[in-house]
């Protein structure tokens, strides 16, 4: 493989019509977006790469063509330019320019309020270039993975379509009493009387004035029942067991920059409270004074009543306090606090949310106060509603698992497209074109737990994690700032692991256990962020995910064995190349035994794991550090 500049390889033109200027016809009109037009006339009758070089909602996108066509004035035209000393394949290259198409722009394209790629640093940027057997190999190879992909993500959308449901059918059984045991059924309190005594407590709060009479609720009418539920339950209305209220938007002058949260519709997310999207505060004489009457707290039920969509609702959780919110929500406080979750499962059930008749309110789907109180709620004794979240819980816990699962899938799945071309591409040259990435310490944290989540089995310890760590920073050119020295297992810092091993429990990433019987061993146990560390991961990785992936698939099921001598040899090979010392694989066996005497143990087993790892490409060039004995 070689690089070359789009110039040496392509005929590079601008097309010449306006996107406003096409007129309907039978040929081709390809312009930027990624639906085509058509125009009377044409302009070229060949095969041909289009590439989006001056809309900046879809720059770089590249399309490919073969026949008639005319092609926008915002894209530039590709054909073949030296077709007897640089033959191309266009479907190849067509798959080349979608996995560069990130880094062509970032290192093409000038303008700050309006970016276009110009002709020249277009032409000057470097592709990579195979012999053409070599670029049909990879398209095929390519084009037939395409096919298991989009069978593959269509299986996995099935199995998200299922889920959805699963958690709806337990959601609904629930509400009906069909996931409670037969004996809370002969509760000594039944909901009838649950009902009478929550109406009793609320007339005693009026006569002791902590709280005001409310309008009576209409009785729940016989035609009005839904569904069938136990015969100790009873039909309520939510607003007899529970404060319904609006909340309310003070003037501008309320806002500062620290005080009482004050939440609005986006903070409502995934059927939380996300207040760290967009957060903003009133202040506390506000929140106790003109918006009292719908201060919220821990454990309220907040429910938005302006749509679409409708059903956004959420628990205000601990960490987050007392708070205030606008008037497309209510708020909604049962008189006994336990029965929030039991209430909060029940309206995400949506049957009762989807009941009420939303038309021509203020011309969009609309809850009123009024509406919200009288949602018809089945009501259980106390301990029944304990039990039936404590149910639901479990059970939806197993449908989020799964669903994280799957669309880990999906999200692997995506990226195993590009990592297949990506390895089809690597070389030795194209090694030396990956830039360094420098991390701070937050995403030393973040990658580390990564390398866990990838590796964590009963087998996975301190020992294997620092040699994974050693192998994805150096073969990776992730700068995690180590300073590795010889130790007995390979290459040792042992002050960037305890520094990370800090900050995973500081993150919430992970829990580090002690084993009782070996003062040397430990074991990862997940924390609540855990989940999270693969789509953080991507984020501030976005430019060695793949590599790094490809690295750590190696070692999914590798022995800590293989790890200490993949990683001394990694090592010691990579101490020669910054020497700049000529080698044989003797002289790098022989290394490997002088790096401590404990390693003679592994002789017969270093000629296979030097050519595995020349298969597997894992071959140091002379990044990072000198890796040397501990200074005495």
């Amino acid at each position: 493989m070689s690089l070359l500049k789009i110039q040496e390889l392509f005929v590079v033109e601008k097309g010449i019509l306006q996107s406003s200027k096409s007129t309907d016809g039978k040929f081709d009109f390809i312009t930027a977006s990624a639906i085509w037009k058509t125009h009377n006339e044409y302009t070229h009758d060949c095969e041909a790469l289009i590439f989006a070089a001056a809309a900046s909602g879809s720059l770089g996108r590249t399309h490919y063509v073969d026949g008639r066509f005319i092609s926008s004035d915002l894209c530039f035209i590709l054909t073949p330019k030296n077709p007897i000393n640089f033959p191309v394949d266009l479907k190849f290259y067509h798959l080349i320019f979608n996995q560069l198409k990130d880094d062509i722009v970032k290192n093409t394209k000038a303008g700050t309020s309006k970016e276009a790629i110009g002709l020249k640093s277009f032409g000057n940027y470097k592709l990579p270039y195979f012999d053409i057997d070599k670029q049909v190999e990879i398209k095929n190879k390519f084009i037939e993975l395409q096919s298991y992909s989009v069978d593959l993500d269509l299986e996995l959308s099935s199995q998200l379509y299922v889920i959805k449901q699963l958690r709806q059918a337990f959601l609904s059984e629930a509400m009906q009493g069909k996931l409670c045991e037969p004996e809370l059924f002969k509760d000594k309190e039944t909901g009838q009387q649950f009902l009478e005594r929550i109406k009793n407590e609320k007339v005693q709060l009026i006569r002791d004035k902590k709280s005001k009479k409310e309008k009576e609720l209409p009785t729940i009418k016989q035609e009005e029942i839904p569904f069938e539920i136990p015969a100790n339950w009873i039909w309520c209305r939510l607003g007899e067991v529970a404060y319904i209220t609006s909340g309310s938007t003070p003037s501008k002058d309320a806002f500062v920059e620290s005080g009482i949260p004050y939440l609005k519709m986006y903070n409502l997310r995934n059927q939380k409270i996300d207040f760290l999207f967009k957060p903003q505060y009133i202040k506390e004489e506000v929140h106790n004074g003109q918006l009292k009457r719908c201060r919220a707290f821990p454990g309220d039920v907040i429910m938005n009543i302006v749509g679409p969509p409708l059903g956004k609702i959420a628990v205000i959780p601990k960490d987050l306090g007392e708070c205030n919110f606008n008037q497309a929500a209510v708020l909604i406080r049962p008189l006994y606090k336990e029965m929030n979750w039991f209430i909060f499962w029940y309206l995400n059930e949506m049957s009762a949310i989807n009941s009420i008749d939303t038309k021509g309110v203020a011309g969009q789907a609309n809850i009123s106060v009024t509406q919200a109180q009288n949602i018809k709620l089945p009501l259980p004794p106390l301990s029944t509603q304990r039990k039936i979240v404590e149910n639901l819980d479990k059970l939806l816990k197993t449908c989020d698992d799964l669903e994280a699962s799957i669309k880990q899938s999906q999200l692997e799945n995506k990226q195993l497209l590009q990592q297949v071309l990506k390895e089809a591409l690597v070389s030795k040259a194209e090694n030396a074109e990956i830039k360094t990435k420098y991390c701070n310490n937050p995403e030393k944290t973040i990658l580390a737990g990564y390398i866990i989540n990838k590796n964590n089995d009963e087998y996975f310890g301190r020992v294997k994690f620092q040699k994974l760590l050693h192998l994805t920073e150096y073969h990776c050119k992730i700068d995690l700032g180590s300073n590795f020295i010889q130790k007995v297992a390979g290459p040792h810092d042992e002050y960037l692991i305890k520094t990370i091993e800090t900050d995973l429990k500081r993150f919430r990433f992970y829990q580090i256990k002690q084993s009782s019987t070996d003062n040397h061993k430990v074991s990862y146990i997940p924390l609540s962020s855990a989940t999270e560390l693969n789509q953080t991961f991507n984020i501030n990785f976005k430019e060695e995910v793949i590599r790094v992936n490809s690295l750590l698939s190696k070692f999914e099921r590798a022995s800590l064995d293989h790890c200490e001598i993949i990683s001394t040899l990694y090592a010691v090979w990579n101490n020669r190349l910054i020497n700049k010392l000529s080698f044989t694989d003797e002289d790098l066996k022989q290394d490997f035994l002088d790096w401590d005497c404990q390693k003679a143990k592994y002789t017969d087993r270093l000629d296979n794991a030097l050519i595995w790892m020349r298969k597997e490409n894992i071959v140091p060039n002379g990044w990072g550090k000198y890796i040397g004995k501990p200074e005495k």
